[in-house]
């Protein structure tokens, strides 16, 4: 099963000049642990994991890149052709970022994990429309962290 994750503003943004602009200690909690379930088989962008500094613990770790294929990175495996790779992999895998990886994967997706933010950060990433092929089926109320309000979502393919 493929799944994407992400944490995004009123306007789905995802990024500001490449970082994510809020803070939200809570969510980079849930997202943490929530990566670990399912498989703990994680994809991101090569610039979303120089953006973390690290590969993420207790996952498998999978980097999509074109320029570093050279480079040895601890804890994780980098990959050059996304299709091949989807079309070879039998596990469960979360999708983390960034904006052209959840583009790329989207149509594929089977769940979508979405913590939506109450405000707009003025984001120039943003994640792909998603509303007209996934419904809802999962919303916890709004929380409150450093005066922002958010909420957790969870969407399945229509």
């Amino acid at each position: 099963m493929l799944r994407l994750i992400a944490a995004v503003d009123s306007r789905n943004g995802i990024a500001k000049s490449g970082e994510q602009p809020w803070d939200i200690p809570e969510d980079v909690r849930h997202f943490l642990e929530t990566t670990k379930t399912k498989g703990g088989n994680v994809l991101m962008g090569y610039k979303t994991y120089q953006v973390i500094g690290h590969s993420l613990e207790a996952r498998n770790n999978y980097i999509l890149t074109r320029d570093h294929l050279d480079e040895q990175i601890d804890g994780a495996m980098l990959i050059s052709d996304l299709d091949k790779f989807l079309n070879e992999f039998n596990q469960d895998l979360w999708v983390v970022g960034g904006a052209e990886i959840y583009s790329q994967t989207i149509s594929r997706a089977n769940e979508l994990y979405i913590t939506k933010i109450h405000h707009d950060y003025g984001c120039d990433k943003f994640f792909p429309e998603y509303l007209k092929k996934f419904k809802l089926v999962y919303s916890e109320g709004t929380k409150h962290s450093n005066g922002v309000g958010y909420n957790y979502t969870m969407y399945q393919r229509t």
